[in-house]
């Protein structure tokens, strides 16, 4: 949820604006989300320690010196796709990429010299002739600095220097190579002129973000179980001078999993809520009134109805 926006630069420093519409992609934890936020400067998407917590794609906006940046957070690539959520998701992430002016394909290095398979390539079913930037995400948890040459070489030998622009280890967490990435975004924006106004922030509605706040607290409090069946929805929205008055419904699939959104006694509800409230307070700068409800919906991932909801806001 934006709040204290960088400011765009003025117009005296604009001298030749340009712009860049940018997709970030990657396997499931990526860093996707947390590389957003860092390049933003402030929090556009939440982070969970889940697989697939992004699951719609959304748009930010950064500057680099006179250059508009507008960047895409897409839900994690998959290939098995069990229910038409995940493959709704997915079909984000494909549409995505028809539009945009350059790929970032984020490869998460913090584990073993030897990732997994697929983890070096860009899967087939996204194969693309945009230009394309590669990531190399979470460095500082490798035991040694000295460790991200070989995994530098290791990607040299999956990939031809012909298939991409630039790669470009980092660590969104401490900041490190930041500056260097967004030189680079900058470098190759394609077009002339900004293409969002100098206030634009984000493309998706209020009631949205609000419901992804909650959805990040309960997702913090749950197990493997409930993630992929956890659906939020902001029912009422009431706003007054003093106070901001919000009902919010979340979805499960199963009894077993409301009881475990629920926690012994409401505690995990309770708690994800209470987080929840002082962040939307600190967002609105005023008391937040939140109630949450759980109810359990059988099947909703394969409910039109409930994915567009869900993941248009229709």
């Amino acid at each position: 949820m934006a709040r204290d926006l960088p400011s765009p630069p003025t117009a005296t420093e604009k001298k030749q604006p340009k712009g860049a519409i940018i997709a970030l992609a990657g396997l499931p934890n990526a860093g996707k989300s947390t590389l957003i936020n860092k390049l933003l400067g402030y929090k556009h998407s939440i982070v969970s320690h889940h697989r697939h917590t992004t699951q719609r794609r959304t748009l930010g906006v950064c500057y680099q010196d006179n250059v508009q940046l507008v960047l895409c957070d897409t839900p994690g690539f998959a290939t098995a796709l069990p229910h038409a959520l995940q493959r709704a998701m997915q079909m984000q992430l494909v549409e995505t990429m028809q539009g945009v002016d350059l790929l970032l394909w984020l490869l998460r290095v913090d584990g073993p010299l030897t990732p997994p398979a697929g983890l070096l390539q860009l899967p087939h079913s996204l194969q693309t002739k945009l230009p394309l930037i590669l990531v190399l995400t979470q460095t500082d948890r490798l035991s040694s600095g000295k460790k991200v040459l070989p995994l530098l070489q290791q990607v040299n030998n999956n990939w031809h220097s012909s298939d991409y622009l630039e790669l470009i280890p980092i660590s969104a967490k401490r900041g490190h190579n930041i500056d260097r990435l967004q030189s680079v975004l900058a470098q190759h924006a394609p077009h002339t002129g900004w293409l969002y106004a100098s206030d634009f922030t984000s493309d998706q509605p209020q009631h949205f973000y609000i419901a992804e706040i909650i959805r990040e607290k309960i997702l913090w409090q749950t197990r493997n179980e409930v993630p992929h069946q956890l659906g939020v929805s902001i029912e009422t929205l009431q706003e007054t001078d003093k106070s901001v008055h919000i009902n919010s419904l979340i979805r499960v699939e199963r009894e077993g999993q409301k009881s475990i959104v629920l926690g012994k006694n409401g505690r995990a509800i309770k708690n994800a809520g209470s987080k929840a409230r002082m962040e939307l307070e600190k967002y609105y700068g005023r008391k937040v009134m939140l109630k949450l409800y759980v109810q359990v919906r059988p099947g909703w991932r394969n409910d039109c109805a409930h994915i567009s909801e869900h993941l248009y806001g229709s």
